[in-house]
Order: C-alpha cells, then structure tokens, then sequence
C-alpha cells in the first residue's frame, strides 16, 4: 500500500482498526458483519492514511453532495450556525481560531510595508462561522469564503459580511487577488491527495506577505478517542504530526513559520500550521 503523501511504502500492520461503519458508511449500505477500516502509518513521512476495503471510498465520493443531510438531517444550516454562534467563548473552537489566526498575521504583517485593506479567503469554510466572526472581531478586512456544498450554506445572504462563492477551489482566476491569509480550517484531511489544492492556493496569495493558515486533525486521535469519534471517521483521509504536516507543506513549496500540537476547546486534537511560499520566503528575507 502506497502513502498518498510522498508516495511511499504504508506499514502493513495497522495502528488502528475500525470494525464498525459510521453514519455515512452505513448510508452507502456498508455491511456490518464483514465491515472494518483501516489506519496505517507511512514508513517515510510519518502520516497516518486510512484505508477502506470493498470499494467504500468510491461510493463516499459518490454522495458528497449528501454529507449535510446525512449528518444533520432536516436541521436548517441556519439553526446550526446560529447554535454554534451563541457557543460561549471559552468552549467555542472558532473564537480561539480567531484569536490565533489574527495575532498571527498582526505580528507578522508589521515586517512589511503594507497600506492596502487586508483580505482573507476561507477555503472550505462550511455554515461560515470562522470567517462571519473573524471578521466580526477584525472589520479592517475584508473576506470571501468558497464553499462547495450548498445545504450547508443556504443561510448565507448578501446581510453576511462577506463575499460567497459556492463551488470547489481550483485557483480560479477570479480569486487571484493577493490574498493576505487564505484558510484551510479542517479541509486538507478531506481529500485523499491535497497536493494540488496547496499548490493551487499560491496562485491567490500574496507573493510577498500572504499567510496560509491550515488546521487538521492529529494522529493522537488514533491513540486518545475511540473509533467513533468524528477525526477517525469515513471521510478522513490523513492524520497528521508535526513531521507529516511539514513535510506535505514543504513537498507543495512551502515554508512554515509556525506549527503545533493544539487541544481545543471542544475536546479535539489538532494540528495547526502557518506558512508562506518559497518566492514569499525569499524576499522576506532579503527585503
């Protein structure tokens, strides 16, 4: 079995095996006699991938559009992200994030010489809750967010405060706009070979200053939750560690600035990255 990630060689003995199908799994008509999946560490780079039998990855790809409605039902996007927006902030995930990803940049923005209004894009971004109170706490930006699956978004209107696109990231030209600080919240883990989408993601952010902020579920998943848990779930593909993590960041030409372990108010364990382009990191360097 090859790794997704650099190609090589995945150790044969699995560091965890599930036996029991999740709710999407079960959609697609899993058997549950019979069922198991798969986690497996790369002898190379140190990620974990998951591997499904009989096909199930094929027949996940198939019901993408259904992932909403399969794990919320008949709940209106609307009442969900009105829910996770009354969270208080010292349990709520996205007002940390916020916090993190701002202070970042501010630290980091003071390096250059930079007059112009800043500007984030989310990528991936879901009901909208990250980028609705980022920019809520930070209204000197301005924010676009793209999001392929419409029934998680049908709340979003012209009253948010921000620009919405609802399709798949593909380094548009249309968003080529020189992004200050593009997002990655929980996306990369989605998608079997991510090498493309970070390689696409130069083409919009600055060359000189822009920020890649990337955030995804940690291999201590694997050790810490039980194999229900959503991290270890069907629609995963990868779990990281530092080494991982860096080296995918790295092989797509970037550098990182930051990365770390995080525990997180909802009780998830995470991975967190910032990163700039290899030209980027080369005239900050000589500027």
């Amino acid at each position: 079995m090859k790794c997704k990630i650099c190609n090589h060689e995945l150790i044969s003995e699995p560091v965890l095996e599930i036996k029991n199908p999740d709710r999407f799994e079960a959609f697609i008509g899993a058997d549950e006699t019979s069922f198991k999946r798969t986690w497996h560490k790369c002898s190379s780079c140190s990620v974990f991938q998951a591997v499904h039998y009989e096909g199930m990855d094929e027949k996940l790809a198939q019901i993408s559009d259904k992932y909403y409605s399969i794990d919320f039902g008949d709940l209106a996007s609307g009442d969900r992200f009105n829910r996770i927006l009354k969270i208080p902030n010292q349990r709520s995930d996205n007002y940390y994030r916020v916090k993190r990803v701002a202070n970042f940049y501010r630290n980091w923005i003071q390096q250059f010489k930079k007059s112009s209004t800043p500007s984030i894009l989310d990528i991936g971004g879901g009901l909208g809750v990250f980028l609705y109170k980022y920019l809520k706490v930070n209204p000197d930006f301005t924010g676009v967010m793209i999001e392929p699956d419409r029934q998680s978004t049908v709340h979003i209107d012209h009253s948010f405060p921000f620009e919405f696109h609802n399709q798949l990231f593909s380094g548009q030209k249309e968003y080529q706009r020189s992004f200050d600080i593009v997002t990655l919240n929980k996306v990369v883990e989605h998608i079997e070979k991510p090498h493309k989408l970070l390689s696409d993601v130069q083409k919009v952010l600055n060359d000189k200053h822009g920020l890649l902020y990337i955030e995804i579920p940690d291999e201590m998943n694997v050790y810490y939750k039980p194999s229900s848990d959503n991290s270890l779930g069907s629609l995963h593909h990868h779990l990281y560690n530092h080494l991982s993590l860096n080296y995918l960041l790295d092989s797509t030409g970037y550098t990182v600035l930051r990365i770390e372990r995080i525990f997180e108010a909802s009780g998830k364990i995470s991975m967190y990255a910032f990163a700039i382009s290899k030209n980027a990191e080369k005239q900050w360097l000589t500027h």
